[in-house]
């Protein structure tokens, strides 16, 4: 399972996902609105891990959902941080 991480910090960024929240018909989450940085995690298999994680206690903001370009959902680490774990399609 491979596993990329870049670390974002670019208001555009949370702009454009509060976007694709509100296009898709979904509530913009307040975790959403408040990060203005986050770690991004790319995986091979985001339900895989999904569900490997949280048996193992990750503390997910949202399941994985499908947006026209990848699957992503959201966590926060011990710390409190936002965490992006996405997959391309």
């Amino acid at each position: 399972m491979a596993h990329f991480l870049t670390w974002m910090s670019r208001r555009n960024e949370n702009r454009r996902r509060r976007a694709n929240h509100r296009a898709a018909g979904e509530q913009v989450d307040h975790e959403l609105r408040e990060a203005s940085c986050f770690m991004n995690i790319r995986v091979a298999d985001i339900h895989e891990c999904y569900k490997l994680w949280k048996s193992r206690g990750a503390h997910f903001l949202t399941e994985p959902k499908h947006h026209p370009d990848e699957i992503r959902c959201y966590m926060r680490d011990p710390d409190g941080y936002l965490i992006e774990v996405g997959q391309t399609l």
